[in-house]
């Protein structure tokens, strides 16, 4: 599977992390946004807390998959900092993670930087033009014109 490694897999320690069929990238769009792998990270979070995804980023610092997740839980629980800059690091790791870009842009217009949700949306459109994240990008894109 492109993204490698799922959330609950990241519980099961590096061992059980298989390298990504693609290289390392971490798959597109529609793969993270799967409505089952946000239950699962929800289920993990909630029966395991932030400290297993936590134990999973420090066991493989490298791994933008488990940043990834954390990142997301982060903003699941509305701890947008956190969560934008675990996010960040993902990027740091693989550029090419448009859902870390979206999900950026959502918790920059939370926090009311409306010019960095801009900028974050601009980068969903184009990277993944012909997808319906970068649909709804370029509706909340328009709706925060200046």
């Amino acid at each position: 599977e492109a993204l490698g490694v799922g959330p609950l897999e990241l519980l099961r320690g590096p061992s059980a992390w298989p390298e990504p069929a693609d290289g390392g990238r971490l798959g597109g769009l529609g793969e993270l946004m799967s409505s089952r792998r946000l239950e699962l990270v929800e289920r993990m979070r909630k029966e395991a807390g932030n400290d297993a995804l936590r134990r999973a980023v420090r066991a493989r610092p490298g791994y933008a998959p488990a940043r990834f997740w954390l990142g997301t839980t982060y903003l699941q629980q509305k701890r947008y900092q956190e969560g934008i800059a675990e996010l960040e690091r993902a990027l740091a790791l693989n550029s090419r993670v448009g859902l870390a870009h979206y999900r950026i842009a959502e918790a920059c217009e939370s926090l009311g930087d409306k010019a960095a949700a801009r900028t974050y949306y601009a980068r969903v459109i184009a990277g993944y033009a012909r997808s319906p994240e970068a649909d709804l990008a370029r509706q909340n894109q328009q709706r925060l014109r200046p």
